[in-house]
């Protein structure tokens, strides 16, 4: 099991959350997400998956909806 953790600029509230919890879940491998809501700066979001997955991947799948900014 691989636990990514990805650092995300511009989840501002709830539904931000379920949006990108939502797209990375659909993500092949992934077993679980949870978000780290931090309104006023960086939120962290950690993935639990049955192996690595691709930074360009995860990337897609966040920006999917939003004007969400990985920032590694």
């Amino acid at each position: 099991m691989a636990t990514i953790t990805v650092p995300v600029d511009g989840l501002h509230c709830n539904g931000c959350v379920e949006t990108v919890t939502k797209d990375v879940s659909a993500i092949p491998g992934v077993q679980s997400v949870h978000i780290d809501l931090n309104t006023r700066g960086v939120s962290q979001v950690r993935i639990d998956a049955a192996e690595d997955i691709a930074d360009e991947v995860i990337d897609q799948a966040i920006r999917a909806h939003g004007n969400f900014i990985v920032t590694r």
